[in-house]
């Protein structure tokens, strides 16, 4: 019997058996169960057709039923359930034209991209495996469920998926199939690069991001996606430089970029529609790293970084620098700042301003403000209003005279 989490799901699919259907997980939990891996989401196959989970089950969401997909609620739990389907032709590289519900498991799995995620199982464990996934587990090898050409003229994305599951599972491609990624590589032009963007960060977070990485180059397959294509010396940079995952995708962004000699943090941004958030985190790691290259480890720095990217920081230093900073060196000389962020300061831009009634608002305010900061921050200046007005007033008279 399986345990946690496939139990979780134990009411819907003895619901489905209970009424004369069949149910098994699918895809990639029992890829990952059979590997003794975290389990990530589960999905479940039947052959019952998306009305019937409808009228089986009082809470259910039909989030893709035209695609024979059923979110089915479960006391505190949510399992999309699918219906045993074929596919029609795929004019656009990427989406089938029409399915066609089925009741037979195998046909289902004949239609998946890789051996390994074309696996099914029951609660009990035992395993339906018509395309030899559990021995390619074993052999370490990503093989296409049937030939690698139709598979990927199906869904291009699948080449890309190829490449991610290399560095995921650190495993290599199979011969045929990294053949015919160098065959029809240029197919996933078709691809949206939002699609492009995830699969790519899903790489650089991988175990084997080495293996990966390799892949990417041995397909040939980053001549077709994007900035790679334009720079394929930035291939080799991240060869030589990236030793170990990348967790984070600020700091992927952040490297990125500083090892492209061709393109900024603007180019990647526009080129995989990056979020303004991450956009915005990447570009603070930047500023901090040309921080630390200027004057090293300071009070300067750990004051800018703050303590949210203490670990962001220290995986982009060890990357590019190869150099192991101690994050508790940064939280000691952290706490030990006067102040740690500018509203701490015994001033505002207001009480500046209300100094000297007779000035007009301006750039200056903030300037001072930025003086003040540093000040404090070197401890050139103590936090204190009545210190911080003497010193305000000095500069003052020093700019009229």
């Amino acid at each position: 019997m399986l345990g946690e989490p496939f139990t979780k799901a134990r009411n819907v699919i003895q619901t489905l058996e209970d009424n004369g259907y069949e149910a098994y997980f699918v895809g990639g939990s029992v890829r990952d169960y059979l590997l003794d891996v975290p389990i990530g989401d589960i999905d479940i196959a039947t052959n019952a057709k998306p009305d019937e989970m409808l009228s089986l089950f009082e809470r259910t969401v039909p989030v893709g039923i035209e695609h024979g997909t059923v979110l089915i609620l479960d006391g505190d739990h949510e399992f999309e359930v699918t219906t045993y389907r074929v596919e029609g032709e795929y004019d656009d590289f990427r989406r089938p034209d029409s399915v066609e519900f089925v009741r037979d498991i195998t046909l289902d799995l004949s239609r998946r991209d890789f051996t390994i995620n074309a696996m099914a199982m029951n609660l009990d464990g035992d395993i339906i495996d018509p395309y030899g996934g559990q021995e390619h587990l074993l052999q370490k090898e990503i093989h296409t469920v049937g030939q690698p050409k139709d598979r990927f003229t199906e869904d291009a994305l699948r080449m890309l998926r190829a490449v991610r599951f290399a560095s995921q599972l650190n495993f290599e491609i199979a011969h045929d199939v990294n053949e015919a990624i160098k065959d029809y590589g240029s197919l996933i032009n078709h691809v949206a690069v939002e699609r492009i963007q995830v699969e790519l960060f899903k790489m650089f977070k991988g175990v084997g991001l080495k293996q990966g990485l390799l892949s990417l180059e041995t397909t040939q397959l980053y001549k077709s996606i994007p900035l790679f294509k334009e720079e394929h010396a930035l291939l080799t940079r991240l060869n030589e430089t990236v030793k170990n995952p990348i967790p984070f995708e600020n700091v992927m962004i952040a490297t990125l970029t500083l090892l492209s000699q061709e393109h900024d943090l603007n180019d990647w941004v526009r080129a995989y529609k990056l979020s303004n958030k991450l956009k915005k985190e990447s570009l603070h790691l930047l500023n901090c790293y040309d921080e630390y290259r200027r004057n090293g480890i300071n009070e300067t720095l750990v004051y800018q970084l703050t303590a949210d990217y203490f670990g962001h920081f220290v995986e982009l230093v060890f990357i590019i620098d190869q150099v192991k900073i101690d994050p508790s060196k940064l939280t000691t000389l952290f706490e030990q700042l006067p102040i740690h962020t500018r509203s701490e300061l015994a001033v505002s831009g207001h009480d500046i301003m209300s100094m000297f009634a007779n000035e007009k608002k301006g750039p200056w305010i903030g300037e001072y403000l930025s003086n003040i900061e540093q000040l404090v921050l070197q401890n050139k200046l103590k936090n204190n209003r009545r210190e911080i007005e003497r010193q305000v007033k000095r500069w003052k008279e020093q700019e009229s005279n």
